[in-house]
């Protein structure tokens, strides 16, 4: 793991495969330890990963076969390059790892955000708006405008022509993603407290983006037969003749019930 200093803060680089990294920044180089609960697969766990560095007196390059890594060396600034040379999740100041840890990244014109956990935006592209992580049970309406719901997942999936990438935030504190609401050439990710963490998967197709986080996430078993298919969930219901109504189209619709 090559780590880096760049006064006042470390940047510890892991390159857990050739297109998944890892990135973590630490004040004056003292990095968090592992917690018994961490959802991610431990670093040790990854077999060894085979890339190059070259120094020069403005930058670091560290290079696997699918991706390189650039550093600046006077800034500690950080993007990414794939084989073509297509710039991606590239820092547009230096990172900040004082009591609130913040990375802002540049936002291409033709990028296209997508994920974040659930919520009731209307369009799966998620550009434009305040995203916070902090899981509530929201009560209902759950309109357009409700930031915060049930699942809070820190993670962002960037489309472009020929280029897929995603970003996970490894960090438990109350977290907000700016994706092009301040700034439209711009995407800020940050967190109340704890450390600047975070992966880097690189595709470059979505399938392959995925396949990078079910390594790190692992992946949800196959559910049972019966699991599959329509799931009626509503807040409440107003009298017996409500639910007798809902159980008598189910069988008019030919939907399995029990």
């Amino acid at each position: 793991m090559p780590t880096f200093t760049f006064p006042p803060f470390a940047v510890a680089v892991s390159i857990l495969t050739p297109k998944l990294i890892r990135l973590r920044y630490a004040r004056h180089g003292k990095f968090a330890k592992r917690r018994d609960w961490a959802v991610t697969k431990d670093d040790s766990g990854f077999a060894p990963t085979p890339f190059e560095t070259k120094e020069s007196a403005q930058e670091i390059i560290i290079t696997t076969h699918a991706i390189s890594i650039h550093i600046q060396r006077d800034t500690g600034k950080i993007h990414f390059a794939d084989s073509q040379n297509q710039i991606f999740c590239a820092d547009v100041e230096s990172p900040s790892v004082k009591s609130v840890p913040s990375v802002l990244k540049q936002k291409e014109s033709n990028e296209h955000f997508y994920g974040f956990g659930e919520r009731t935006y209307s369009s799966l592209e998620r550009s434009g708006r305040i995203y916070t992580h902090w899981a509530t049970d929201t009560a209902a309406p759950h309109t357009p405008n409700v930031d915060r719901m049930y699942v809070a997942i820190p993670i962002y999936f960037s489309l472009r022509p020929n280029l897929a990438y995603a970003v996970y935030f490894n960090n438990t504190f109350r977290s907000q993603f700016d994706v092009g609401y301040t700034d439209p050439n711009q995407i800020r990710f940050s967190a109340d407290g704890g450390e600047m963490d975070y992966y880097v998967f690189y595709g470059p197709t979505p399938r392959e983006v995925n396949e990078g986080i079910a390594q790190l996430l692992g992946t949800h078993p196959l559910p049972p037969r019966w699991a599959l298919g329509y799931h009626q969930s509503r807040w409440g219901y107003k009298s017996d003749s409500e639910i007798r109504k809902l159980a008598k189209n189910f069988a008019l619709g030919r939907f399995p019930a029990m």
